[in-house]
Protein backbone atom coordinates (compact mmCIF):
# COMPACT_ATOMS: atom_id res chain seq x y z
CA UNK A 1 0.00 0.00 0.00
CA UNK A 2 1.17 3.25 -0.81
CA UNK A 3 2.17 5.42 2.11
CA UNK A 4 3.18 8.86 0.29
CA UNK A 5 0.87 11.73 0.70
CA UNK A 6 -2.16 12.32 -1.51
CA UNK A 7 -1.08 15.93 -2.27
CA UNK A 8 -3.12 18.12 -4.87
CA UNK A 9 -2.04 21.32 -6.53
CA UNK A 10 -3.89 23.79 -7.62
CA UNK A 11 -2.46 25.93 -9.89
CA UNK A 12 -3.82 27.49 -13.30
CA UNK A 13 -0.56 28.47 -14.50
CA UNK A 14 0.75 25.12 -16.44
CA UNK A 15 4.32 26.28 -15.60
CA UNK A 16 3.65 25.38 -11.77
CA UNK A 17 1.90 22.05 -12.67
CA UNK A 18 4.82 20.66 -14.04
CA UNK A 19 7.63 22.09 -11.85
CA UNK A 20 5.17 19.91 -9.68
CA UNK A 21 5.38 16.87 -11.77
CA UNK A 22 8.92 16.86 -11.69
CA UNK A 23 9.45 17.55 -7.99
CA UNK A 24 7.09 15.81 -5.87
CA UNK A 25 5.71 13.05 -8.19
CA UNK A 26 8.55 10.39 -7.04
CA UNK A 27 7.26 11.50 -3.05
CA UNK A 28 3.96 12.46 -3.13
CA UNK A 29 0.41 10.71 -4.70
CA UNK A 30 0.17 14.29 -6.88
CA UNK A 31 -2.67 15.59 -8.69
CA UNK A 32 -2.78 18.64 -10.40
CA UNK A 33 -6.45 20.72 -10.95
CA UNK A 34 -6.72 24.44 -12.15
CA UNK A 35 -9.95 24.79 -10.38
CA UNK A 36 -11.37 23.98 -6.72
CA UNK A 37 -13.76 22.37 -8.23
CA UNK A 38 -11.61 18.96 -7.92
CA UNK A 39 -10.84 19.52 -4.15
CA UNK A 40 -14.50 20.30 -3.10
CA UNK A 41 -15.58 16.86 -5.30
CA UNK A 42 -12.65 14.85 -3.58
CA UNK A 43 -13.80 16.31 0.11
CA UNK A 44 -16.22 13.34 0.93
CA UNK A 45 -14.54 10.67 -1.08
CA UNK A 46 -10.62 10.23 -1.06
CA UNK A 47 -9.62 13.62 0.26
CA UNK A 48 -5.98 14.93 -0.27
CA UNK A 49 -3.72 15.06 2.76
CA UNK A 50 -2.03 18.39 1.35
CA UNK A 51 -3.40 20.75 -0.61
CA UNK A 52 -0.73 23.50 -2.19
CA UNK A 53 -2.79 26.84 -2.96
CA UNK A 54 -2.07 29.25 -5.28
CA UNK A 55 -3.31 32.44 -5.50
CA UNK A 56 -3.80 33.76 -9.05
CA UNK A 57 -7.00 36.17 -9.20
CA UNK A 58 -9.49 36.51 -10.76
CA UNK A 59 -8.61 32.97 -11.89
CA UNK A 60 -8.29 31.45 -8.56
CA UNK A 61 -8.56 32.86 -5.01
CA UNK A 62 -6.69 30.74 -3.54
CA UNK A 63 -6.76 32.31 0.00
CA UNK A 64 -10.67 32.42 -0.04
CA UNK A 65 -10.03 28.42 -0.54
CA UNK A 66 -7.75 28.15 2.00
CA UNK A 67 -10.45 30.15 4.78
CA UNK A 68 -13.48 27.37 3.47
CA UNK A 69 -11.05 24.43 3.50
CA UNK A 70 -9.81 25.27 7.10
CA UNK A 71 -13.86 25.54 8.03
CA UNK A 72 -14.60 22.71 6.40
CA UNK A 73 -11.63 20.02 6.68
CA UNK A 74 -8.95 21.40 8.94
CA UNK A 75 -7.59 18.12 8.84
CA UNK A 76 -5.88 18.82 5.93
CA UNK A 77 -2.60 20.31 5.46
CA UNK A 78 -3.05 23.57 3.74
CA UNK A 79 0.08 25.44 2.10
CA UNK A 80 -0.30 28.91 0.32
CA UNK A 81 2.11 29.39 -3.03
CA UNK A 82 2.55 32.74 -3.06
CA UNK A 83 5.36 34.63 -4.65
CA UNK A 84 8.48 35.61 -2.39
CA UNK A 85 8.12 39.68 -2.73
CA UNK A 86 4.24 39.40 -2.05
CA UNK A 87 4.82 40.18 2.29
CA UNK A 88 1.60 41.04 2.80
CA UNK A 89 -0.23 38.28 0.73
CA UNK A 90 2.20 35.76 2.86
CA UNK A 91 0.67 37.35 6.43
CA UNK A 92 -2.67 37.12 4.82
CA UNK A 93 -2.58 33.59 3.51
CA UNK A 94 -1.23 32.46 7.44
CA UNK A 95 -4.27 34.49 8.85
CA UNK A 96 -6.59 32.78 6.73
CA UNK A 97 -5.71 29.24 7.35
CA UNK A 98 -2.70 28.11 6.03
CA UNK A 99 -0.33 25.73 7.88
CA UNK A 100 2.55 27.13 5.45
CA UNK A 101 3.80 29.67 2.87
CA UNK A 102 5.78 28.40 -0.04
CA UNK A 103 7.63 30.45 -3.07
CA UNK A 104 5.32 29.91 -6.27
CA UNK A 105 8.28 29.42 -8.33
CA UNK A 106 8.06 25.90 -6.22
CA UNK A 107 12.16 25.76 -4.78
CA UNK A 108 12.97 22.30 -4.21
CA UNK A 109 14.81 22.51 -1.00
CA UNK A 110 11.76 24.43 0.63
CA UNK A 111 9.48 22.19 -0.73
CA UNK A 112 11.18 19.52 1.35
CA UNK A 113 11.55 20.96 4.41
CA UNK A 114 7.89 22.20 4.52
CA UNK A 115 5.79 19.81 3.18
CA UNK A 116 6.64 17.13 5.77
CA UNK A 117 6.27 20.18 8.43
CA UNK A 118 3.16 21.09 6.83
CA UNK A 119 1.50 17.35 7.39
CA UNK A 120 3.26 17.14 10.81
CA UNK A 121 1.05 20.09 11.87
CA UNK A 122 -1.70 18.64 10.24
CA UNK A 123 -1.48 15.46 11.97
CA UNK A 124 -0.96 16.95 15.22
CA UNK A 125 -3.87 19.15 14.78
CA UNK A 126 -6.23 15.94 14.07
CA UNK A 127 -5.11 14.44 16.81
CA UNK A 128 -5.67 17.35 18.95
CA UNK A 129 -9.30 17.03 17.88
CA UNK A 130 -9.63 13.34 18.38
CA UNK A 131 -8.32 14.21 21.48
CA UNK A 132 -10.68 17.01 22.27
CA UNK A 133 -13.48 14.65 21.51
CA UNK A 134 -12.18 11.85 23.51
CA UNK A 135 -12.43 14.48 26.58
CA UNK A 136 -15.30 15.29 25.63
CA UNK A 137 -16.95 11.98 25.33
CA UNK A 138 -15.45 11.04 28.58
CA UNK A 139 -16.70 14.24 30.23
CA UNK A 140 -20.49 12.80 29.28
CA UNK A 141 -19.96 9.79 30.16
CA UNK A 142 -18.79 10.98 33.64
CA UNK A 143 -21.83 13.38 33.83
CA UNK A 144 -24.40 9.89 32.45
CA UNK A 145 -23.03 8.10 35.24
CA UNK A 146 -22.77 10.97 37.71
CA UNK A 147 -26.71 11.52 36.89
CA UNK A 148 -27.38 7.39 37.22
CA UNK A 149 -26.07 7.15 40.36
CA UNK A 150 -27.96 9.84 41.65
CA UNK A 151 -31.40 7.91 40.41
CA UNK A 152 -30.27 4.62 41.89
CA UNK A 153 -29.30 6.55 45.06
CA UNK A 154 -32.78 7.90 45.12
CA UNK A 155 -34.32 4.29 44.13
CA UNK A 156 -32.03 2.77 47.01
CA UNK A 157 -33.41 5.60 49.50
CA UNK A 158 -36.75 4.36 48.21
CA UNK A 159 -36.27 1.14 49.18
CA UNK A 160 -35.28 1.56 52.27
CA UNK A 161 -38.09 3.93 53.07
CA UNK A 162 -39.95 0.61 51.72
CA UNK A 163 -38.51 -1.28 53.73
CA UNK A 164 -38.20 0.09 57.06
CA UNK A 165 -42.05 0.83 56.12
CA UNK A 166 -42.22 -2.83 55.98
CA UNK A 167 -40.71 -3.92 58.73
CA UNK A 168 -43.31 -1.05 60.83
CA UNK A 169 -46.28 -3.17 58.93
CA UNK A 170 -44.70 -6.10 60.02
CA UNK A 171 -44.47 -5.51 63.44
CA UNK A 172 -47.72 -3.99 63.58
CA UNK A 173 -49.07 -6.95 62.32
CA UNK A 174 -47.40 -8.72 64.94
CA UNK A 175 -48.81 -6.68 67.23
CA UNK A 176 -52.41 -6.89 66.23
CA UNK A 177 -51.70 -10.95 65.92
CA UNK A 178 -50.53 -10.96 69.95
CA UNK A 179 -53.91 -8.66 70.79
CA UNK A 180 -56.07 -10.83 69.47
CA UNK A 181 -53.96 -14.08 70.52
CA UNK A 182 -54.36 -12.67 73.88
CA UNK A 183 -58.30 -11.58 73.28
CA UNK A 184 -58.70 -15.19 72.90
CA UNK A 185 -56.83 -16.50 75.78
CA UNK A 186 -58.49 -13.85 77.66
CA UNK A 187 -62.04 -15.13 76.39
CA UNK A 188 -61.16 -18.71 77.43
CA UNK A 189 -59.76 -17.43 81.13
CA UNK A 190 -63.07 -15.54 81.92
CA UNK A 191 -65.14 -18.50 82.10
CA UNK A 192 -62.79 -20.07 83.85
CA UNK A 193 -62.31 -17.28 86.44
CA UNK A 194 -66.04 -16.30 86.99
CA UNK A 195 -66.80 -20.40 88.14
CA UNK A 196 -63.65 -19.90 90.83
CA UNK A 197 -65.01 -16.34 92.11
CA UNK A 198 -68.63 -17.79 92.10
Amino acid sequence: MDRSPRTLLIDPDPCVQRRAVKLLSESHRLELASTDATLWEQLDHRAPDLVLVAHRPPALDGLDLLRRLRGVRPDIARVALVPSKAVGLRDLALELGCDEIIDDRLDEMELRLILPRALMTSQRRLERVVYRKRVEQAANLGQELGERLRTLELQLDAHRLRARSNAELRAASSAVEAARALARVAEQVQPVMERELS
